[in-house]
């Protein structure tokens, strides 16, 4: 790479609302806009509360793609080694807290644990009353794994939590 200290090494960026477009869709402007940074050698670095693999194939299979920013900042990923480079995770048992505080409330939460999200199946069950949008429903639909019940499965799983989301 031959830049200069004042030109742009990194471009990191949002999915929903900044990348795709409201029907979550890459536009070609936008592709050739990350083929042309990509051309002259700046690192293009999706940033996303997505999972890596609910980033679209079309964004993940750049040949360009070389890291990625994931689950809101607590992974960063490798694309060519297929690792995590990097994690920030919570404590399991501040998790588990965090979850038995939240069932006070009228609302369902999931986490995501090992690149995976994990949802209650009461919870997973009543997903359409919650869900905004029919988007939204259906990464719940496919992207949550039912447990009986979350905490006392992460209890029996042990670790930590990537993250706590709620709707």
């Amino acid at each position: 790479m031959n830049l200069k200290s004042n030109q742009i090494r990194l471009i990191a960026f949002d999915l929903d609302g900044t990348l795709l477009n409201a029907a979550k869709v890459l536009t070609q402007r936008n592709k050739a806009a990350l083929e042309h940074a990509a051309e002259k050698g700046i690192l293009i670095v999706p940033t996303t509360g997505r999972l890596f693999d609910a980033i679209p194939e079309e964004i993940r299979e750049f040949p360009f793609l070389r890291y990625a920013i994931t689950i809101n900042g607590a992974a960063v990923f490798d694309t060519e080694t297929g690792d995590n480079i990097y994690r920030a995770e919570i404590p399991i048992e501040q998790a588990i807290e965090i979850m038995s505080y939240l069932d006070k409330f009228p609302i369902i939460y999931d986490c995501y644990k090992d690149n995976t999200g994990w949802m209650t199946q009461s919870m997973w069950d009543q997903a359409e009353v919650f869900a905004p949008n029919a988007y939204y429903l259906s990464s719940i639909r496919t992207r949550r794994k039912p447990v009986p019940e979350l905490k006392e499965y992460l209890r029996e799983q042990g670790g930590s939590v990537q993250k706590i989301q709620l709707l």
